[in-house]
Formats: C-alpha cells, structure tokens, sequence
C-alpha cells in the first residue's frame, strides 16, 4: 500500500451540526476549517 503521508495531509473532521440552525453549523464548519488551514491540510473530508 502506498504511503500518502508524503502526497497529500488529510484532516477528518467528525462534528455533527447545530441543529436547526443554518448560520450557527456554518460558522462551526468555518472554524474546523481555518483550523485545517492553519496545520496546512491539503484535503478536508467531513462525512
């Protein structure tokens, strides 16, 4: 198997929404991703 530790940084984010509002998941979306930016993620996944 190939290792992809030297291709590409992916971060996993498990983070379940704010339910029943639109605008409050988005800003906490918002934040897991300027955090990924920060540690120079190359791909952010959110399942």
């Amino acid at each position: 198997m190939k290792d992809i530790s030297k291709v590409c940084k992916v971060a996993l984010v498990q983070a379940e929404p704010v339910m029943f509002d639109k605008k409050e998941s988005l800003e906490k979306a918002l934040k897991y991703i300027d955090e990924a930016s920060s540690q120079r993620i190359d791909l952010i996944v959110f399942p």
